[in-house]
């Protein structure tokens, strides 16, 4: 374990420990170097520092990882030793795995497993050009950012410690869900090795459930290559064929039978949901030839075998070779002893046989049934809630919406939705209409703001139609061919109905440059400070606030707090595209409520100044600032000699 708070590696600033796991520790850190951006240390645990090759195996997957460069696959930052410790600084994802994802909300909608696995496919793609095979494709190695954006993580590093990590047979259950027959072999990885897994990945997104389970890491292998793949539609019926077709041809016990690269199964997965391919046939590959001749060896002692020791191929044996010792004569069998010997292995075979019955009708009857989610649409509370007793489900969260079609307390829909198989007893979600909300007196037809100020699109709703600033959002949008906070599309669109007494929003789509300057925030309160640079299209995720020296983080300041300092400086320009972090250094005294007023007056005048920046010259704006700053610094003089006389009387 690492110290909370301890710099490593010179640079590194431990913040906390994100995770553990059966190879390495993870921590979250601040990089001192490259302005404090936050990093995941993926720190090798101690006893795999005394392997030297497992050492240099892992040194030159992490190596091939920090070649690729790719939205879709979490960047490696740095790789080295720090007091004998092999580690990984890696770019930090703040997020859930895609494990994690599929347990809460399983199974996804066709549109999202779509999405999904067009951005893995996307990144699988960059690797495999590069000719890195991951070889551990699974949804714990799949992360997913705040905005879903899918990041694809471990290259290859846990195989390179192979020899060490996999000692345990239960290290492995995560991994061999997910392997495919020729790995389960032994066999080398190829690229179809990762095609499979994401087959695999495929099914349990659109099922919730994982194709191939058993007790142990040998059954489940057996199982990748000898057991069909269970039906995905006899699961979820909103999956159409032509999708079920794509896990098929991933999942295909042959390798010449699977897609031959990444991108010929993106482009396959790209047209699954069009109308054109909604009578497609069920695809059938015939995998008998395959599933019976090689069979993974199970020795007796799985606790110390590696994952090859465990899935090696049996050894041949020679046909025709003797294996009779000399020494022992080999006696014949009388007639008498073979007719006493059938008897009693018919009886062994007869007693298996029923054993085998009576565990799996004992399964069938134990096991919870498996039911379809009624149709409920157009239900009312009550009967809704009948129907899911009737079938054996129950009911879970209601939440109302606004819905024009259903009457006002019906069931718009289910969450999951209609079709989708539970287990009985599982919780049903409803959403009931409130019906069409009858429009106030202050219902109004909306103006046509495009290309206008966004101040004034602002202002001319606050005062003439009764819309409060809370209602009106607005988003910034880079776009060099307008002036710096022109209204690029507003929603409502022009001519549509707003009531300002609804729950809902304007939305304004406001220019910006690529490039901003930063205003003078010295001075102000946080409050407005921060008003200022969100005016300009800075987003409040890039402000961090810290105590005045620095020392440590302010999670939730007063608005009313002081800025004692910043950075970047007064006039220094910032790139909004690349979201560059801006620090503001506040101090414990509060504004007091005349100052409030007065600074309130003068963040006007710059925030009126900034949204002008565009069509006004560098020069100009400096010499209003410069003026600004000479009425302080002399207003500042009066205030000082007034001081001083005071003293003298």
């Amino acid at each position: 374990m690492i110290q909370i708070g301890k710099l490593f590696a010179g640079r590194y600033r431990i913040l906390k420990s994100i995770g553990h796991g059966g190879m390495a520790d993870v921590y979250l850190a601040k990089d001192l170097i490259l302005d404090n951006e936050r990093v995941a240390i993926k720190v090798l645990r101690t006893n795999y520092q005394t392997d030297q090759v497992a050492i240099a195996r892992f040194q030159r997957e992490a190596r091939a990882m920090a070649e690729l460069s790719h939205p879709n696959i979490v960047a490696i930052r740095d790789i080295g030793e720090e007091d004998g410790q092999q580690f990984l600084a890696m770019e930090y994802v703040d997020g859930a795995d895609l494990k994690k994802y599929i347990s809460e909300y399983a199974p996804l909608s066709n549109q999202e497993v779509v999405r999904i696995m067009k951005e893995v496919l996307s990144a699988m793609t960059r690797a495999h050009e590069q000719g890195i095979v991951h070889r551990d494709l699974k949804p714990q190695n799949i992360l997913l950012t705040k905005d879903g954006t899918v990041k694809v993580t471990d290259f290859g590093i846990a195989v390179a410690f192979a020899e060490t990590s996999l000692t345990q047979t239960n290290s492995m259950l995560g991994s061999v869900h997910y392997l495919s027959p020729e790995q389960a072999r032994g066999s080398k990885a190829t690229i179809q090795s990762d095609i499979y897994a994401m087959g695999i990945m495929l099914f349990e997104m659109l099922t919730g459930q994982i194709p191939y389970d058993g007790d142990s890491a040998v059954a489940i292998a057996l199982k990748h290559f000898q057991n069909p793949l269970p039906s995905i539609i006899e699961r979820n019926a909103q999956v159409p064929q032509a999708l079920e077709n794509v896990v098929i041809r991933a999942t295909a016990k042959k390798k010449e039978n699977r897609y031959r690269s990444t991108d010929e199964m993106s482009k396959d997965l790209e047209t699954v949901l069009n109308t054109q391919r909604l009578r497609e046939k069920k695809l059938i590959f015939n995998d008998d030839a395959t599933t019976n001749k090689v069979k993974p060896q199970l020795e007796n002692n799985t606790a110390k075998s590696t994952t090859e020791q465990l899935l090696k191929k049996p050894k041949k044996v020679v046909l025709g070779s003797k294996i009779t010792p000399k020494s022992v004569p080999v006696k014949k069998k009388t007639s008498s002893k073979k007719r006493r010997l059938f008897p009693a292995a018919l009886k062994i075979v007869f007693a298996c046989f029923a054993l085998l019955t009576l565990l799996l009708a004992f399964f069938l009857l134990t096991r919870p049934q498996t039911i379809a989610v009624p149709n409920l649409a157009e239900q009312d509370l009550a009967t809704a809630k009948k129907a899911l007793a009737d079938t054996g489900l129950t009911l879970g969260n209601v939440y109302e919406e606004e819905n024009e079609k259903v009457a006002s307390g019906q069931v718009i829909r289910t969450n999951p939705v209609a079709g989708t198989e539970r287990r009985e007893g599982a919780k049903i979600d409803l959403y009931l209409s409130t019906g069409s909300a009858k429009p106030s007196e202050d219902t109004f037809t909306m103006p046509d703001y495009f290309e206008m100020d966004y101040q004034t699109a602002v202002s001319d709703l606050v005062a003439n139609y009764n819309v409060l600033e809370s209602q009106i959002e607005i988003k910034y949008q880079v776009n060099e061919d307008y002036l710096a906070g022109t209204v690029l599309s507003q929603t409502p669109k022009a001519g549509s109905q707003f009531d300002p007494q609804s729950k809902k929003k304007i939305v304004f789509q406001v220019a910006t440059s690529e490039e901003v300057m930063i205003p003078k925030l010295v001075g102000l309160s946080y409050g407005e400070a921060l008003s200022q640079l969100t005016d300009l299209g800075i987003s409040t995720s890039a402000i961090t606030a810290y105590m005045a020296d620095g020392s440590q983080v302010i999670t939730s300041p007063a608005s009313s707090t002081l800025v004692a300092a910043q950075t970047p400086y007064y006039g220094d320009t910032i790139s909004l595209s690349n979201s560059d972090a801006i620090s503001l250094y506040l101090d414990t005294v509060e504004v007091s409520s005349t100052s409030s007023s007065s600074t309130r007056s003068t963040n006007t005048t710059s925030s009126s100044e900034s949204t002008s920046r565009s069509s006004s010259t560098t020069e100009s704006s400096s010499s209003t600032s410069t003026s600004l700053d000479e009425e302080s610094d002399s207003s500042q003089s009066e205030l000082e000699v007034d001081s001083a006389s005071t003293e003298e009387d």
